[in-house]
């Protein structure tokens, strides 16, 4: 079996990317994290891990809508304006000037993690980076740019090996390995491999900005043969579904087709986000009331709950202590 080069699932390290991020900032509902968002947007049956139904997929929308909102609210307090509009209106000495006013925390980033003093700033600086960190791995794997997705392997390496995730630690320990190491010329070339190419995305569609990983390819289409089309339901073989998968797309193109074609059902069909705009603007308006944006050295953590710890500066030390 030494032949056999495993495939790296993109889409379960997805999730468990996004369960590191429950796990790490959920916090309590007074403070500044996930539960404090929760509750805030009133979305109900967040507050645990889940693995069946669309609990991963609410909870990417959830982080996505606080990084964007936390962005925002940070670049309306920098400018000191009220809508993102008005920079266009400014120049570079109108609303440099208030920024560096504003966050003088933006010098400690240039520090040591371990330097930075515990107050609810910083708190709010580590957790916007880690989440900005997440959505650069999501947009590199929706737009099939491979190369931020290896480049970014030691980052998300070090937030499982600080998160406690000893599973994926190895998994992308391997990867690096076999990536760098292992494999031979023929399989791994100078920037991108075969592997990476080939067998890392997948694009069903031939459209820009439409990559999905493989394994959630796999999903898609054990889905497809068990509920979308059930030729035989839940209970069929794995002979079945190898005979008829050369005929899933022509399938999917006519049932595609015939939902454009007559519209029978409308409602469900279109995903769409009205709260999103409803949500950014809650959450904005939270965030500029509470002032997390402006640096306060007397303000810190009351709560346990609510300090959140660096991974990127607890994992060194759990690859010294490991044998």
């Amino acid at each position: 079996m030494d032949w056999i080069i495993p495939i790296f699932g993109w889409f379960h390290l997805q999730m468990a990317f996004v369960n590191l991020l429950h796990k790490q900032y959920l916090g309590t509902t007074a403070g500044q994290g996930l539960m404090h968002t929760f509750t805030l947007l009133e979305r109900k049956g967040l507050g645990a891990v889940q693995t069946r139904g669309p609990f991963h997929q609410h909870l990417h929308d959830v982080i996505h809508h606080v990084a964007e909102a936390h962005f925002y609210t940070c670049w309306l307090v920098a400018g000191n304006i009220n809508h993102l509009q008005d920079l266009r209106h400014r120049n570079s000495k109108q609303w440099l000037r208030p920024s560096f006013t504003n966050f003088p925390r933006v010098m400690h980033s240039m520090k040591p993690a371990s330097n930075l003093p515990a107050n609810c700033n910083n708190q709010e600086f580590v957790y916007s980076g880690t989440q900005l960190k997440q959505a650069i791995v999501n947009e590199a794997i929706q737009s099939g740019d491979v190369g931020i997705m290896q480049n970014n392997l030691p980052h998300i390496l070090f937030c499982f090996s600080g998160g406690g995730n000893s599973k994926y630690t190895i998994e992308i320990l391997e990867l690096l390995r076999s990536i760098h190491h292992e494999w031979p010329p023929k399989v791994s070339n100078t920037d991108r491999d075969f592997v990476m190419e080939h067998c890392w995305l997948m694009n069903t569609t031939r459209h820009p900005h439409t990559f999905l990983p493989i394994d959630k390819g796999k999903e898609h289409n054990i889905k497809a043969f068990r509920t979308t089309f059930a030729t035989h339901g839940v209970h069929g073989t794995w002979m079945l579904m190898k005979s008829q998968a050369p005929a899933l797309p022509t399938m999917q193109a006519i049932c595609k087709h015939l939902k454009k074609q007559i519209w029978p059902l409308h409602q469900g069909i279109s995903h769409t986000e009205p709260s999103k705009e409803k949500n950014l603007k809650q959450l904005s308006i939270a965030y500029t009331t509470s002032q997390i944006c402006i640096e306060k050295e007397d303000a810190t953590p009351k709560q346990a709950q609510t300090k959140f710890k660096t991974l990127l500066q607890i994992a060194p030390s759990i690859f010294l202590l490991t044998k």
